[in-house]
């Protein structure tokens, strides 16, 4: 019998926090008229899809925290995602902070 001791590297997992939205593959259309998540087109954007979660899964786009800036609030934060998101939808978009995590293996 083998011990592993060390890292496993086998494993699949995925976290993110964002200022950004949830959507539904349906929502994902009726928002911003593209089929998958990554089609939405801005280098800002962070994207994320739970892929284990079928057609009813969540895709998540918005601003990684990692694009905060040093002297920006929340709110601030937060309003520039939404001001960015809506743009790209041309309509409005309210962004809730996500904070998610997977695990697969």
């Amino acid at each position: 019998m083998k011990i592993r001791q060390g890292f496993v590297s086998n494993s699949s997992t995925t976290s993110f926090c964002i200022a950004g939205v949830g959507l539904s593959k349906k929502e994902l259309k009726e928002t911003f008229d593209v089929e998958e998540a990554w089609e939405i087109e801005s280098s800002e954007l962070s994207v994320y899809r739970n892929s284990d979660a079928g057609d009813y899964g969540e895709n998540y786009v918005g601003l990684s925290i990692d694009r905060m800036l040093p002297d920006e609030t929340r709110a601030q934060f937060e309003a520039r995602a939404s001001d960015l998101l809506s743009r790209l939808a041309g309509k409005p978009v309210v962004v809730s902070i996500f904070t998610e995590g997977w695990y697969n293996g």
